[in-house]
């Protein structure tokens, strides 16, 4: 559990957020590690929102697309997926919270 991105939703989330992206962010939140990864999944962030998986990976895409966290897909070596690597990019600073630039760079699967 990550203290401070959890304290980062609950201080910082923009006024525009709905209580859904709210909770799917704190559920994500609660699942980050010391080195700022998860390898949660939409199932795992269901049962721990009680919203429906489209719903998770909507509210996931666009946490993704305001740069609050990123997505790294990976793949078995026989090419079927394995959970995702979600990254918490959002960093605090003087001023308020705001996404920083990834420390890691996601890998293309395997052509």
């Amino acid at each position: 559990m990550s203290l401070q991105a959890m304290t980062m939703v609950l201080d910082f989330a923009p006024q525009r957020w709905n209580p859904s992206k709210r909770l799917v962010a704190l559920a994500v939140a609660d699942r980050i590690n010391n080195e700022q990864f998860t390898w949660c999944s939409y199932a795992d962030i269901q049962a721990r929102t009680g919203l429906s998986r489209r719903r998770v990976i909507d509210l996931m895409n666009e946490l993704v697309a305001e740069g609050i966290i990123a997505r790294e897909t990976r793949r078995r070596e026989n090419g079927s997926q394995q959970s995702n690597l979600w990254m918490w990019l959002w960093t605090l600073r003087l001023g308020g919270a705001v996404p920083s630039t990834p420390r890691v760079q996601p890998v293309a699967p395997p052509a």
